[in-house]
């Protein structure tokens, strides 16, 4: 970058930020920006995630604004318990800005929220700083418009039952078993650690050829939230699958499934990914509802 000056009017004036918003997302998904420009002010954002394309609602106060050199905040989405800070340093290095951003305490955060929170963040950030380094050089940008996949089913079956088959190695593996299509897709392994931070990895082949997926769980709230990291191998980041299990009676269940982050694949294969995606998440589906209405499995 080329003046700390000029970054850090960008991240710590109202008319900066609304500036770098337009700039780098679609119109609507900044809906409110409020800045105080002083230590002790209020700050406040809402619109839609271009990570996950959930609304959101954010604030903090301002506890160190020191232009053009230092800019320290606190930060608490909607519904956190707890505040994280922001803290944003700039030096001038060789004719150039170097950023640093360090963003702390999701620790203080749940258990159940805290690794998807602190994913969320560590690919939102890094894909900010690209954004603000194109914004002051002058670069053009292409805004990218979130890509999901999002599915829901209600079937007639327990949550426990519906969530060992989401969310245990077993149950999972078995579903995946139930959708082998011999020469299309065949699934032959499975892992899946259930905890924050576990691993988590599936192999097989599609239509002959070998794949293989890793990924991380980054939420684990059972029998009601499962979240993980999801990338192919072919793949140059990490996508993020969530399932939500919502109890509607004693044997009624309300499965969610929501697959975000296709717009980061390159521009080439994104919108492929995504249309296969679809029809696997809905075939997927359509596999469980059978499992679990012809009673097979355990819990």
């Amino acid at each position: 970058m080329r003046l700390p000056s000029r970054g850090l009017e960008i991240l710590a004036t109202q008319a900066g930020r609304c500036e770098f918003w337009r700039f780098s997302y679609p119109p609507d998904h900044t809906q409110k920006e409020e800045f105080e420009e002083k230590a002790g002010g209020h700050w406040e954002s809402a619109g839609i995630s271009a990570y996950s394309g959930d609304r959101y609602r954010q604030s903090g106060r301002i506890l160190v604004y020191d232009p053009p050199h230092r800019l320290v905040f606190t930060l608490q989405e909607e519904g956190w318990p707890a505040e994280t800070t922001v803290t944003y340093r700039l030096v001038e290095h060789h004719g150039k800005t170097r950023v640093t951003l360090v963003h702390s305490g999701f620790e203080r955060l749940p258990v159940e929220r805290r690794e998807r929170a602190r994913t969320a963040y560590e690919i939102g950030r890094f894909k900010g700083l690209e954004r603000l380094r194109d914004f002051v050089e002058g670069r053009p940008v292409e805004v990218q418009y979130p890509i999901s996949v999002r599915k829901e089913i209600d079937p007639d079956a327990a949550i426990s039952r519906v969530w060992w088959y989401v969310a245990s190695q077993e149950g999972s593996l078995r579903r995946h078993a139930a959708e082998n299509r011999p020469g299309i897709v065949e699934y032959h392994s499975e892992v899946l650690e259930p905890r924050v931070g576990g691993r988590y990895e599936l192999s097989g082949l599609f239509y002959g050829q070998a794949f293989q997926i890793t990924g991380r769980v980054v939420a684990w709230d059972p029998p009601h939230l499962l979240a993980l990291t999801w990338r192919e191998a072919y793949w140059s980041v990490d996508t993020l699958v969530t399932f939500r299990l919502v109890e509607v009676s004693a044997e009624k269940t309300r499965l969610i499934v929501i697959h975000n982050g296709f717009e980061h694949l390159p521009r080439e294969i994104r919108d492929r990914e995504a249309k296969e995606y679809d029809e696997g998440r809905r075939r997927g589906l359509e596999v469980l509802v059978r499992l679990l209405a012809s009673r097979e499995g355990s819990v």
